[in-house]
């Protein structure tokens, strides 16, 4: 027999339990703001970018027709999308009120929750408790920190406002928020199984049945569900579900851990819980699994705000709990709270680095990318942290305000071509100096005598074996191949490398700089680290050409890498001064 107040209750019953109720959700939410503040030290990720861009071609009137339209659209969720647009063409790259509006709906969220908590039954210190649980569980602190997760946050105002409504009997209102829902994430998919448990449950003295009532909310998530599984399948990637034993198992462990910080704990907790056989306590256990079920499909996709929305649902356990059991609530937060203070210790890091790694990028995109004449293509070199290529289409067709504009890594095969076109520039990243360098193709026959990849980055004088940049310096194979303009007279050949810890005392790597079947430089490395060398070098006339580098020995930093050479920051010819010129190579 279950026990606890287990119907719901359709008002508060004390009138000083609404200054009670006033006086909780104060505090907390005064302690969600002060935390909260660090946030706006953060900045926009690559899937903002993305999403802004995507946000900016997409026309008004189909982003509304997409909020309301039953068509299941592949990767685009148009409840998050409005929120991109109407943000990107108020705020543009200010931050901060990105984040406020987030913030705001999280707050909206919780105190939803809160209401809803106190309809069950339940009284407002033990509501305190799940509110708590809920508003300031640091696994789903990207949640409120990112705009990029904005699409679990509505999720999350959408079902629990779709509960409350249901709740109230407002059924066509918690429909329409349903759909809502879905327009913001997928992951409504299962709520209509969460009603169908609190009709079982909780069910209410009227003549007619209400099970009639849920079958629109069935349909919705059926056919939704049904459009998603007969669309065509893209390439394998995070996002492609398996239907897997071991996968499912997995995430299991992973969500459970989340849950409580803690390995198992939330599998332990969650199964022993069922125990005090109340009705709110099985409830919002069930519910929580069948919210969380369709992850449990992605063993490639784990996030801890993932649990954003079945969170609610949990939240309904703790505060269920927090009522029969005053000393266990206690008890719990004792714990619960020093743990998430340090789990904000480690989530809030990577979030914030975006602000040091992400604003001055961006910063310099939006001095640089716009100058006269305005590029018809992109090609890019190094990013920030963590800064995808879809980042990089984003945030470059959305300044340039052009859709269709082409843009590529300069490792994909495309690059070499492009970069040559009218129009087309380079962008390379000095991650260390946090420094943009733009450079534009001067022509054929226009090739430099000097490149120095911390100033510039030439990549159409690379020819083979070349690989990328690392900190202002690039790798050089076995055997590369640049192209220098020679000049006329007697001049200097440069060389600035950098040899890792005891590259240059175990192989003794030689150096050999030819061209047209002269050697120009030869030099054996005998020691590690920075080196610089030049060479007194004469030519009777200028000419661009050809110089192959060769390192033999080849270096190999891990046993499959490919055959390297050394780390080059600077290579080619200087004017000749006397008192720099020496017949041998020195550092």
């Amino acid at each position: 027999m279950f026990n606890l107040a287990d119907s719901p209750t359709h008002g508060f019953k004390r009138p000083r339990e609404h200054y009670v109720s006033a006086l909780a959700l104060f505090a907390i939410i005064g302690l969600f703001v002060a935390f909260s503040k660090l946030a706006f030290q953060s900045y926009f990720s690559d899937d903002d970018f993305s999403n802004l861009a995507l946000a900016r071609f997409v026309p008004w009137a189909e982003t509304l027709k997409g909020l309301v339209s039953l068509r299941f659209e592949l990767m685009v969720r148009p409840a998050g999308l409005l929120y991109y647009k109407i943000l990107g063409s108020v705020a543009h790259f200010h931050f901060w009120p990105y984040v406020a509006v987030l913030q705001a709906v999280h707050i909206a969220t919780s105190l939803m929750l809160w209401l809803f908590l106190r309809r069950l039954g339940i009284r407002p210190a033990a509501a305190a408790v799940g509110f708590l649980f809920f508003a300031l569980h640091m696994s789903t602190l990207p949640a409120y920190w990112k705009p990029m997760y904005l699409f679990d946050t509505l999720c999350g105002f959408w079902v629990i406002a779709a509960l409350l409504l249901y709740q109230r009997q407002r059924i066509f209102l918690s429909l329409l928020c349903a759909l809502f829902a879905f327009k913001s994430k997928e992951m409504e998919l299962m709520l209509p199984a969460v009603l169908l448990l609190y009709e079982w449950w909780f069910p209410r003295n009227r003549a007619t049945s209400r099970w009639m009532l849920l079958i629109p909310f069935f349909v919705l998530s059926f056919s939704f569900g049904l459009q998603a599984w007969m669309a065509p399948k893209g390439p394998e990637s995070w996002y492609t579900p398996h239907l897997t034993l071991g996968g499912m198992w997995a995430a299991l462990l992973y969500y459970g851990g989340k849950l409580f910080y803690v390995p198992w704990a939330g599998l332990v907790i969650s199964a022993g819980v069922l125990f005090l056989r109340q009705r709110l306590v099985t409830f919002g256990v069930i519910s929580f699994w069948i919210l969380l079920a369709p992850m449990l499909l992605f063993p490639e996709r784990h996030s801890g705000v993932y649990l954003y929305v079945p969170l609610l649902a949990f939240a309904i356990v703790v505060a269920a709990v927090a009522e029969s059991k005053p000393w266990w609530a206690v008890l719990f937060l004792i714990i619960w709270i020093p743990a998430s203070y340090e789990r904000l210790r480690q989530e809030r890091n990577p979030i914030l680095a975006l602000g040091h790694e992400n604003r001055p990028y961006v910063a310099q995109v939006l001095t640089s990318l716009p100058i006269p004449p305005v590029p018809k293509a992109v090609v890019f070199e190094g990013t920030p942290g963590d800064f995808n290529i879809w980042g990089q289409e984003g945030l470059f067709r959305y300044v340039l305000d052009k859709y269709d504009l082409p843009v590529f890594r300069v490792d994909a095969p495309e690059a070499r071509e492009l970069i040559r076109r009218p129009g087309s520039v380079l962008l390379t990243w000095d991650i260390s100096r946090h420094r943009l360098l733009r450079d534009d193709y001067p022509g054929d026959g226009h090739a430099v005598s000097y490149v120095d990849f911390a100033e510039t980055n030439p990549i159409w004088q690379l020819k083979t074996g070349w690989r990328g940049l690392v900190v202002s310096y690039r790798w050089a194979s076995a055997r590369s191949v640049i192209r220098l303009r020679e000049p006329r007279g007697d001049g200097l050949f440069a060389v600035d490398v950098y040899l890792l810890p005891n590259q240059g005392e175990n192989l003794h790597q030689v150096m050999r700089v030819s061209s047209q079947g002269r050697t120009i430089v030869e030099y054996r490395f005998t020691k590690s680290g920075f080196q610089k060398f030049t060479w007194p070098v004469s030519s009777d006339a200028e000419a661009v050409k050809d110089f192959e580098i060769t390192f033999d020995p080849p270096f190999f930093p891990t046993r499959d890498s490919e055959p390297l050479g050394a780390l080059i920051r600077s290579i080619g010819f200087l004017p000749q001064s006397g008192d720099a010129a020496h017949a041998a190579g020195h550092d």
